[in-house]
């Protein structure tokens, strides 16, 4: 693809760019040519703009491409760095978003390094070039020694690159003129001078080893980045090349010295690394700028130094971004930023780490009291109100605390230790904070794990499905099946459903875990209903809220009872009963397919009742009470008695559960339920245990 087979816009890119830079160098190409080249590098930086991996490749392949055009005027980078940031993503018909301009900042950091790279590179080879020349100069045999000398004279005095004659002393003793415009010394001054003086204290003592290695001929060349310290006391950055000469025998040997200043193509370096270590909304770090700080602070500081790391998030800011508009949320988060500077000041470093999420470093602290009372001056300047674009805000913070000496924890805990008491202060509500517990917090990372390994566990088969008897309270027929999902943990054994159903619905497998439930218990009623025939009891299951809430529940439930051949009555489904009154369909779908449901409780109230009645409810289950080892409360029994009758008096199947021991069995009786389960009535155990006692 030719220029003139490029979009308008991007062809227009690239002739703006090509004026831009058409003339500030020395190169072989003409103008057309140089259209030429940087249409093709629009037109692929365009398309990399699309794919975020691309994206920081076209900008080595732009830099590399100038140089080797021989593009590498004073300006050229500038204002190539100018043009592509401020107008290639609307040349390119992309949106001006976050997303694209990172990416656009990914370009630009990939252009800087790439360009410097190249013309490092470049003045490598041109400092060879100069140096073979100088060598050339001096090897020439006698006859040629006088045109020789004037060519290396010629080389030396002429050239951009700062040189120099340096003894083995390391005392200057001769030096051209670009090296005195570089240091600013005259050349007398620089005469017989100690080169290392020249240098940066801190540099000096990183290049006496390679002096003496070069003196004594242990090596023929050190090629170096330093400091050089001006006349006027400026820091000029420098490459440095050092070169050990040998002439005729007898004569004693030398250094060649090259400087190339390089404190443009440094300054820049920083300025890019700046900005890719700088949050470019709030101008705060950024997290990885964070990091850095944290793991340098945690592993300079002294033994017995404490620390403090607060991990706050805004309160309910997406509402915010949602209902005023993401202009309205940057403009609070600007305002946020610079309160909790300058709150911070001195003392550490504060740092956008995410969204809404700012992060808080504290160097030194002497207890946690003087860490919470920041904290809460913190929250304090954050719920301040606002004004932003024309309207007040007030809003609050979160705040997750951590406090602890330097060398009892890694930069990574702590972290994560952070984040973990963050969440600890959301549990209680808004504008809360929280101090890092680690009890709790071992407790937490247990959970953690185990919820880590449960899909491991799906894919093992580690769930296994436990039955027992609900029976009959009269003569204790067997009159319906409970079951109920276990996890046969290789390491922590049987766990009960209160173990993992939480954390399994919290990582996104609650819908798995009830779909293996649900298949299973079919399976298993499916095989008991073709042996027993109609005296087989229907049975139980308590599936997961979240299984519940699944808009393919229904599509689930009919393809397991068609795999497995159940007929729908003899499914039981147990229910919460504040799901009856959520926007669902599975209470009005399910008992018309045949299915019973059964509700955990009557509820507190009449629309209750009115409501099992409307959802053709099949039963309930009541919690037997706790046996206290003395009688019932009157007050209770009563309730509990009302609630039992009502229930009876719908026609619903009521069922006590947790009939335990003797006296829950007694206190069963007393209420009136007419079936009840429990440990008193047949423990949990396995399918093939139960089936002797459901044959007739």
């Amino acid at each position: 693809m030719t220029s003139t087979d490029t979009p308008d816009t991007l062809l227009e890119f690239a002739q703006r760019w090509t004026s831009l830079l058409h003339g500030t160098s020395f190169t072989p190409l003409s103008y057309d040519e140089t259209v030429e080249l940087l249409a093709r590098l629009t037109r692929e930086a365009a398309v990399a703009l699309g794919d975020p991996a691309s994206s920081p490749l076209i900008g080595i392949d732009i830099g590399e491409a100038l140089v080797a055009a021989r593009y590498t005027g004073p300006t050229t980078l500038e204002r190539t760095l100018e043009l592509v940031g401020d107008d290639l993503l609307e040349a390119a018909g992309l949106p001006e978003d976050r997303e694209h301009r990172r990416r656009v900042n990914a370009v630009l950091g990939a252009i800087g390094a790439a360009y410097s790279e190249a013309v490092r590179e470049r003045t490598f080879t041109e400092q060879e070039t100069s140096k073979q020349a100088m060598l050339l100069a001096r090897a020439q045999a006698e006859q040629a020694r006088r045109a020789s000398e004037a060519r290396f004279r010629t080389i030396f005095s002429a050239s951009a690159t700062g040189m120099a004659m340096v003894d083995t002393d390391g005392k200057i003793t001769d030096a051209n003129a670009a090296l005195v415009e570089i240091l600013g010394y005259t050349k007398d001054e620089l005469g017989q001078r100690p080169f290392l003086e020249l240098l940066h204290p801190g540099d000096a003592i990183d290049l006496r080893l390679p002096l003496d290695q070069l003196a004594r001929g242990e090596r023929l060349q050190h090629k170096t980045e330093k400091r050089f310290r001006r006349k006027d006391g400026e820091l000029v950055w420098a490459h440095v090349v050092l070169s050990l000469i040998r002439e005729e025998p007898g004569t004693p040997p030398y250094l060649a010295m090259m400087i190339d200043d390089v404190s443009d193509r440094y300054l820049l370096h920083e300025r890019l690394r700046s900005q890719t270590l700088t949050d470019p909304l709030t101008l705060l770090p950024n997290r990885a700028k964070f990091i850095n700080r944290l793991e340098t602070s945690m592993s300079l500081a002294e033994p017995g130094t404490r620390i403090a790391l607060c991990h706050l998030d805004i309160d309910g800011f997406k509402v915010i971004n949602d209902g005023l508009g993401h202009d309205v949320g940057d403009g609070l988060l600007r305002t946020l930023a610079m309160r909790l500077r300058t709150l911070v000041d001195e003392q550490g470093m504060v740092a956008r780490i995410e969204g809404d999420e700012f992060a808080v470093l504290i160097d030194r602290t002497n207890s946690a009291a003087q860490v919470i009372a920041l904290v809460e001056q913190m929250m304090a300047a954050i719920s301040e109100p606002v004004a932003v674009m024309r309207k007040e805000l007030a809003v609050t913070a979160s705040v997750g605390i951590v406090e602890c000496s330097t060398h009892s924890r890694q930069p990574a805990d702590l972290i994560r230790d952070a984040d973990l008491t963050l969440s600890w202060a959301k549990e209680q509500g808004k504008a809360q904070w929280a101090l890092y517990d680690p009890d709790r917090s071992a407790e937490e990372l247990h959970r953690f794990v185990l919820a880590s390994t449960i899909p491991i566990a799906l894919d093992n088969g580690e769930f296994v499905v436990d039955y027992r008897p609900v029976r009959r309270m009269s003569d204790e027929e067997i009159v319906a099946v409970q079951a109920l999902l276990r996890w046969d943990h290789p390491e922590l054994g049987l766990l009960g459903p209160e173990a993992f159903i939480c954390l399994a619905e919290t990582v996104g497998f609650g819908v798995n875990l009830g779909r293996v439930l649900l298949t299973e218990v079919c399976k298993q009623a499916a095989t008991w209903h073709r042996e027993l025939g109609v005296s087989a009891p229907p049975v139980g299951v308590t599936l997961p809220d979240r299984f519940l809430r699944d808009p393919e529940l229904i599509a689930e439930i009919h393809r397991a009872l068609t795999t497995s051949g159940l007929p729908p009555s003899q499914l039981l489904i147990n229910v919460d009963h504040r799901m009856l009154y959520e926007d669902l369909d599975f209470p009005q779908v399910l008992p018309e397919m045949g299915i019973r449901l059964v509700a955990d409780d009557l509820g507190p109230g009449r629309a209750d009742l009115s409501a099992y009645w409307q959802l053709k409810l099949f039963g309930v289950r009541i919690p037997v009470p706790q046996d206290t080892g003395g009688p019932l409360c009157p007050l209770v029994a009563k309730t509990l008695r009302t609630q039992v009758e009502l229930a009876a008096d719908m026609g619903l199947f009521v069922i006590g559960v947790g009939a335990d021991n003797a006296r829950q069995l007694e206190i069963s009786a007393e209420l009136g339920v007419a079936h009840a389960e429990g440990q008193s009535l047949g423990e949990w155990g396995l399918a093939e245990e139960l089936a002797p006692l459901l044959k007739p």
